[in-house]
């Protein structure tokens, strides 16, 4: 079993997972070909949509749109890890290093559970942490809840992976026209 809190899989991780949004543009003004400077509350935003997202698949029992052979939830908490990583990388930041993980399981629920993997974000976002804790801390809790859950997380990051490196709405030429992907 792969140990996603090791310094060898988060720096790999945030290496693969950064460098595949740098290639596919999302850190670049399709415009003018600089770097992009990203709005840190949108980012986080967008990660906490990936968890409102594994609580609707889990809530219907649905199966992912993208990779239906995989539960919705397994595959958005894998894109959720995948956004971690990326902004962790654009920050020059480690997703590694214990953390007091023992409080924060609030409720017997997945709802209760999936919010509190969202709160350090947030936190992050209001100053109450630093960027870099906020980023470790919800990493460290989305670890912690796909264990509990019995969840084998690491193959379906590859997967989801994979599939966005072919996805048509990844490809810079599609994301440029009118209406293209913009997150």
């Amino acid at each position: 079993m792969i140990n996603m809190l090791s310094l060898d899989y988060t720096s790999d991780l945030i290496d693969r997972c950064h460098g595949a949004a740098v290639r596919a543009g999302w850190w670049t003004d399709l415009e003018t070909g600089h770097r992009k400077a990203r709005n840190t509350g949108e980012l986080l935003m967008l990660i906490v949509s990936e968890f409102a997202e594994a609580m609707e698949g889990h809530r219907k029992g649905l199966k992912d749109d993208h990779l239906p052979t995989l539960p919705m939830l397994n595959v958005e908490l894998a894109d959720a890890a995948i956004r971690i990583a990326d902004m962790a990388g654009a920050h020059e930041a480690q997703l590694d290093g214990a953390l007091d993980l023992g409080s924060w399981w609030i409720g017997e629920n997945t709802a209760d559970a999936l919010a509190g993997c969202c709160t350090p974000l947030l936190m992050s976002r209001d100053g109450y942490l630093p960027l870099e804790t906020g980023l470790r801390e919800g990493y460290h809790r989305l670890v912690d809840f796909a264990t509990r859950q019995g969840i084998n997380l690491p193959p379906v990051i590859e997967a989801k992976l994979a599939y966005n490196a072919q996805r048509a709405d990844h490809k810079i030429a599609n994301r440029k026209q009118v209406g293209g992907k913009a997150y």
